[in-house]
Formats: structure tokens, C-alpha cells, sequence
């Protein structure tokens, strides 16, 4: 593993959400305590066009020999196909990390073949830590959504730590929003949680919560005013894209508190204090802390929760 103090964190995105989730990174950024961090982006992808749009910084092309440059259509067998033609070198790439972290959406063709790549980095000496992000499918797609399933169930089984962003559920959240417009409320949420680990500043860290076994729930929020730090907590984990869970029911979680010009000393402890008191002794827990000149409000604080470790048997009625 690597001896340099900051971790290294390698994103790899496969299929055609893998390559825009990737995009996003790149436009946007990521952020830990001490600045921009630059971690290494890989995308594979088997339409050829798609993968043409990518910037990552190594692109690989999936099935050149099966696909021929065309996506798999959403069939999984065309998908695994392309992709056990590049899967060593893909695994070459990741092995040489701290925490790899696996994106795809799981709509049925090449992105539902990402438990295979998480199958490949556990069979390496190496094995870094592994964590997912999916996306499942709108509720338009209901048809894909056995495949979905399938594809989740494969991939927790490799990996414990998973987390999916349903497009359908935040397509309930707004309603009133248009198809383009959920799509940003989608890869904000996919932005946030990513933000979120970013501000991880050690791998034990990583080790400790990436890896509960159990459902990983993702909140947010943004306050500004006084008592903005608490106010902003509590609203982040009502936030719907935590399940109904709380942090009552987390075995493990990654807090990252973002605002500029820095947080305060008052705040942070705040957060941690009720942190403590919610996740209780027997839960693993960071509170990482981010200076970002580019928030619009500068009175305001954004808070982001990653739980993971989240049981069926407890979630709250």
C-alpha cells in the first residue's frame, strides 16, 4: 500500500454513467482539509462515441474485439463479454491503492458488470479497499429493474460497502422537476457523497467505515444564520436519500463539514459532540472538515453524511 501520508484514491466509472459521473469529478473537483486533491480517474466504457467525450485520464475501451466500438444494449452477457477482454489491465490500473472506488449504473448492460471488477481487485495480493457508487434505474425503466437488482446483489457480494442512488427516489423528492433538472439533482448527490470521502484524510479511516457490511445511506444539507453547523447536521440526516435511517443506526460514518473561509473550532466540536451521542460508542465515525472558496453564501455551511453499516432490522418505522 502506499507510505505517502495522503491516501491514495483511485475512481474508476464504467459504462456510460461511469464516464459522466467521472466527468463530473473532473469539472468540478474534490477537496480534503489542505486543498484540491487530484486522484486518479479511469473510465471504461464499450460504446466508443461515449467513451470519446471522457476525462479521465486513462480510457479504456471495453469489447474492441466483441463490441466493436458499439454499446452492449443493455444486455449483461454482451456487457461481461467486452468486458473480460480488458479486465486484467483494468485491475493492473486499480490494484496499487488505498481505496478504489467503483462507479456504474446498473440498467442491465456494460455498468451492470462492475461486480466483476470488484471480484478481479479481491483475488490481487494487493486488494485495496473497495467501495461502489450505482445508479439505479427511473421508475420509466421498471423493466430494468430485476437486472438492477441483480447487479446489486452481485456487487455487495464483493464489496460491502455500496452505495446506490435510486433515480426513481430522487425522482420523487422533486416532482416538479424536469427529466434534465433531477439528472443535477442526481450527480449532486453522486458529487456530495464523493466530497464527503474526499475529505478522508487516512486509510484506517477508509478501512474502518467503507467497509460495514449493510446498506449505506447518504444525507445532506446547507444552512446559513446562527447554530448553522447543528441545524445543518440534523437537516442532512432527514434528508431522504438516508432511507429513513438515522445515524442511531450506523455502524460507521464519514461527516464532512464544508464553508469558507474555514470552519470554526465551535462547530466542528458541536457536530462531533452530537455525532457521538447519536452513532453511540460501538460506531466507527470521522468528522473531516473542507475550505471551499467557491460557495456562493459564505454564511453558509454544507454538511454531508455517509452512513454505512445501515440494517434493515433497525430502520426506523
Amino acid at each position: 500500500m502506499s507510505s505517502s501520508k495522503r491516501p491514495v484514491i483511485k475512481f474508476f466509472g464504467l459504462g456510460g454513467r461511469g464516464v459522466s459521473a467521472l466527468n463530473l469529478i473532473r469539472d468540478r473537483g474534490l477537496r480534503d482539509s489542505a486543498g484540491p486533491i487530484f486522484p486518479l480517474l479511469i473510465t471504461a466504457n464499450s460504446d466508443l462515441q461515449d467513451l470519446s467525450s471522457s476525462k479521465a485520464q486513462i480510457k479504456i475501451q471495453v469489447g474492441a474485439k466483441s463490441l466493436k466500438g458499439v454499446g452492449a444494449g443493455g444486455m449483461f452477457e454482451e456487457g461481461k463479454k467486452g468486458l473480460l477482454e480488458v479486465l486484467p489491465e483494468i485491475s493492473s490500473l486499480l490494484a496499487i491503492s488505498d481505496l478504489v472506488i467503483l462507479i456504474s449504473g446498473i440498467a442491465g448492460g456494460t455498468g451492470s458488470t462492475l461486480s466483476l471488477v470488484a471480484k478481479s481487485l479481491n483475488a490481487r495480493p494487493e486488494k485495496p479497499v473497495l467501495f461502489a457508487v450505482t445508479f439505479s434505474p427511473f421508475s420509466w425503466e421498471d423493466y430494468r429493474e430485476p437486472l438492477a437488482q441483480k447487479a446489486l446483489k452481485d456487487l455487495r457480494a464483493q464489496t460491502p460497502g455500496v452505495l446506490d442512488i435510486p433515480n426513481a427516489k430522487v425522482s420523487e423528492i422533486y416532482p416538479e422537476l424536469s427529466t434534465q433538472a433531477i439528472k443535477k439533482k442526481i450527480d449532486e448527490a453522486f458529487y456530495r457523497a464523493m466530497g464527503a470521502i474526499a475529505s478522508v484524510c487516512e486509510k484506517a479511516d477508509f478501512l474502518k467505515i467503507l467497509t460495514k457490511k449493510g446498506q449505506t445511506g447518504l444525507g445532506y444539507a446547507d444552512v446559513s444564520g446562527p447554530d448553522r453547523a447543528l441545524q445543518a447536521l440534523e437537516a442532512a440526516i432527514q434528508h431522504p436519500l438516508m432511507g429513513g435511517f438515522t445515524l442511531k443506526e450506523a455502524k460507521g460514518a464519514i461527516i464532512c463539514i464544508s464553508c469558507f473561509p474555514k470552519v470554526k473550532e465551535s462547530e466542528q466540536k458541536a457536530i462531533t459532540r452530537r455525532v457521538q451521542e447519536l452513532i453511540g460508542s460501538s460506531g466507527d465515525f470521522v468528522v473531516g472538515s473542507v475550505q471551499d472558496e467557491r460557495l456562493l453564501d459564505q454564511n453558509a455551511v454544507k454538511v454531508t453524511i455517509l452512513a454505512t453499516g445501515l440494517s434493515e432490522a433497525k430502520k426506523k418505522s
